[in-house]
């Protein structure tokens, strides 16, 4: 596949893709990666909604639940600070 210049990019999200939204996830890797793309697609109902893209070692993680994570564990820090 290196060879052939092919990169294999994986897509994860709750439900399959329609064949729409999968040629336009396809043609924007592609203009990131300016090479032939083989998509893998990947179903998990925990990341909630949204999506993660990995492309080689790069990762895009647009995911709900990574959202809520964050937001959980900005919510978790003392912000409290007593002031002497």
């Amino acid at each position: 596949k290196k060879h052939n210049n092919i990169e294999i990019a994986s897509i994860t999200t709750v439900n399959t893709l329609d064949e729409p939204l999968r040629e336009k996830v396809l043609q924007a890797i592609k203009k990131e990666s300016k090479k032939e793309i083989e998509l893998n697609e990947v179903v998990n109902e925990k990341i909630i909604g949204g999506a993660i893209i990995r492309i080689g070692d790069k990762q895009l993680d647009a995911s709900v639940s990574t959202a809520l994570n964050k937001l959980k564990n900005k919510f978790n820090k003392n912000l409290y600070i007593q002031d002497y």
